[in-house]
């Protein structure tokens, strides 16, 4: 299967941080440049419950802070664009970008994260059905991308609902920090 469009939320280790602060965050993150990508806006869904929070919108990526996916609050980033060089890159693609933002929070706000867990999403039911063969297909694919990360990461299907997107929980063997795995992308 031909995988594009993922999503890949990264855990917060505490509670949820006040959303309010990532409003001047995103709006220093697009003045100060720090990623090369085209960064456009910023929009402020935090009075929506179980909603995308507050989200940076770039024009390969949307970031925020998600209350919603998954069983806890996290930092999701989600690839808007195609990556032209096939599935295993759009997901090390994802990763890299996921992570790099996630070093910029950790940097700039001292907030952290649980590197031992993630939620990847395929946002695309028809390049990506969750069913049988469309899990199996993602698991060779996280097998193939991420062989090279310290320790490996499992991949788990969260449920085998057709009515859900595709998704899988990556859970890495051993303890991590999100430089270490950045760094193996690399």
């Amino acid at each position: 299967m031909q995988f594009q469009h993922f999503q890949l939320k990264i855990f917060f280790k505490d509670q949820a941080p006040a959303m309010e602060t990532f409003v001047p965050f995103f709006h220093k993150w697009i003045q100060e440049s720090y990623t090369p990508e085209l960064l456009l806006d910023v929009a402020d869904y935090s009075h929506i419950e179980k909603g995308p929070g507050v989200l940076l919108i770039g024009h390969d990526h949307f970031y925020s802070v998600d209350t919603g996916l998954g069983r806890r609050s996290g930092f999701l980033t989600q690839r808007r664009t195609e990556v032209q060089a096939g599935p295993e890159a759009a997901l090390r693609s994802i990763l890299k970008a996921a992570l790099q933002a996630a070093l910029l929070v950790e940097q700039h706000l001292q907030l952290s994260f649980d590197a031992s867990e993630f939620l990847l999403v395929v946002n695309d039911r028809l390049l990506g059905p969750n069913t049988p063969a469309g899990f199996t297909s993602l698991q060779n694919l996280c097998a193939a991308a991420l062989k090279d990360f310290p320790g490996g990461l499992e991949c788990r299907q969260v449920a085998a609902d057709s009515r859900q997107r595709l998704s899988a929980q990556l859970s890495a063997s051993a303890p991590q920090t999100i430089a270490l795995m950045l760094a193996a992308l690399d």
